[in-house]
């Protein structure tokens, strides 16, 4: 069965950046099956949308800057940006 989970998303260099802590069932997923699927969409009329299919990387890379950068793309006062990034940030056992 696929796992199906909304995502904070950044779009960078031809590629859609997720990040997310490790401990989360779609890390566990990619792991076992890279294959993913993600959809971009409105909530607006008209509808309108794009299902993008490909394989995941999983990377530690720039992960802190990018992730912030994705959490201030969404996220709204300085408090919440720093909530929302420390649960991303947060690794299993810490």
């Amino acid at each position: 069965m696929p796992h199906v989970s909304s995502v904070l998303y950044l779009w960078d260099a031809g590629s859609f950046l997720i990040s997310t802590s490790e401990d989360r069932l779609k890390v566990k997923c990619i792991r076992k099956n890279p294959n993913v699927a993600l959809i971009v969409d409105t909530d607006t009329i008209p509808y309108e949308g794009v299902i993008v299919e490909g394989t995941a990387t999983l990377t530690k890379r720039d992960v802190r800057r990018k992730t912030l950068e994705i959490v201030k793309r969404y996220v709204r006062g300085e408090k919440n940006i720093k909530t929302q990034y420390a649960d991303l940030m947060k690794y299993p056992g810490s």
